[in-house]
């Protein structure tokens, strides 16, 4: 067994042990090292949690409605409608209506015109098809 003599104000590096530390964030690293590194740790402030930007807000949705069915999240089910924009004006136009039914969709009154509009405006390039084949359908 070894034995080491330290010197205060000193840092002893022992290379056969190892330390794995996961952070959220380089900010937090940093405090981190500081609080290890001080011999006031009990200075330190603890990171506050701040919630990540408000997601925008997908075309007609309504997350309480969601909430209330209790069948997806709202991670879930904006895969879902990106999938089924990505599918065609056919799975589009059902999974439009389906959920307009359970209201959890509201076109506000709507046209197709403005309706398709809409879409678009939000999803851009992964909306693929033009408006006739989408009217045809919904």
């Amino acid at each position: 067994m070894s034995k080491y003599n330290y010197a205060p104000g000193a840092i002893h590096i022992d290379h056969h042990k190892d330390l794995n530390i996961d952070v959220k964030s380089v900010d937090d690293a940093i405090r981190l090292m500081s609080a290890f590194m001080s011999d006031r740790a009990e200075d330190i402030q603890p990171v506050q949690e701040t919630k990540p930007a408000a997601k925008s807000t997908l075309p007609f949705f309504i997350p309480e409605k969601l909430a209330a069915l209790g069948t997806y999240t709202e991670d879930e089910f904006n895969t879902m409608y990106h999938d089924a924009v990505q599918g065609g004006a056919p799975k589009l136009a059902k999974f439009l209506k389906h959920y307009r039914e359970l209201e959890v969709f509201n076109t506000k009154g709507y046209n197709k015109k403005e309706t398709f509009e809409e879409l678009k405006a939000y999803f851009g390039d992964e909306l693929d098809f033009g408006y006739p084949n989408f009217a045809a359908y919904y």
